[in-house]
C-alpha cells in the first residue's frame, strides 16, 4: 500500500555486497516501493536523517557498526520504522537481540528463496502498518522528523554514539 498521501513506500536496503544490494533492489522494487540501498551502518544513518523510510533491512554483517546495532539506533530515533534483519538463523545470540533489542518484525535468511525474501519484508511492513495507532482509520500517518527539523552534526553524533557501542579492534 502507498501512504495515505498516495506517495509510494520508502525502503532502506544496507547491504555490504554490492551485487546483492543490487539485486535485494530489484527483487523489492517488484512490490511497488521506492528503494534505497547503502553498503553499512553510518550510511544507514545518514540516509534516515534526510528521508522519510518506511522500512529498514539490514543484514547482520556489515563493515563498522552491525547490523543489530543499526536497527536498536532505528527502533529508538524512528520507532515508526519497521525494521527487518537478514542473518544466520543458526546464531542464538544475535536473534536474541533482534528481538529483545531491536524489536524487529521479521528476521530473514540470505538463504530463502527471493520471492519468499520479498514477500516476508512485505509482510513486515503490513504487521508494522497494523500495529500503528492509525491503523483503524485505514490509514498510515507518519511523523515528521529529519527533513523538516534536520538534527545538528552535535546532536546526530550523540546520539549514534548512545545507540551504537564504541567498537574496539580484537587482537589476533
Amino acid at each position: 500500500p502507498r501512504r495515505a498521501n498516495g506517495a509510494r513506500r520508502a525502503w532502506l536496503i544496507v547491504e555490504a555486497d554490492p551485487e546483492m544490494r543490487r539485486s535485494l533492489e530489484a527483487l523489492i522494487r517488484e512490490l511497488d516501493v521506492a528503494v534505497l540501498g547503502v553498503a553499512n551502518a553510518l550510511d544507514a544513518l545518514s540516509v534516515l536523517d534526510k528521508c522519510r523510510v518506511d522500512l529498514v533491512m539490514t543484514e547482520e554483517r556489515l563493515p563498522g557498526p552491525s547490523g543489530t546495532m543499526l536497527l536498536r539506533a532505528v527502533r529508538y530515533r524512528w520507532p515508526h520504522v519497521a525494521r527487518v534483519l537478514v542473518g544466520d538463523p543458526r546464531d542464538p545470540e544475535v536473534l536474541m537481540r533482534a528481538v529483545n533489542e531491536c524489536g524487529v518484525q521479521r528476521i530473514l535468511s540470505k538463504r530463502m528463496h527471493p520471492v519468499t525474501l520479498r514477500d516476508e519484508v512485505g509482510a513486515a511492513l503490513n504487521d508494522a502498518w497494523l500495529a500503528s495507532p492509525d491503523c483503524h482509520s485505514g490509514r498510515l500517518t507518519i511523523p515528521p522528523f529529519a527533513a523538516s527539523q534536520p538534527a545538528s552534526s552535535g546532536e546526530r553524533d550523540a546520539s549514534l554514539h548512545l545507540a551504537v557501542p564504541t567498537l574496539r579492534a580484537t587482537g589476533t
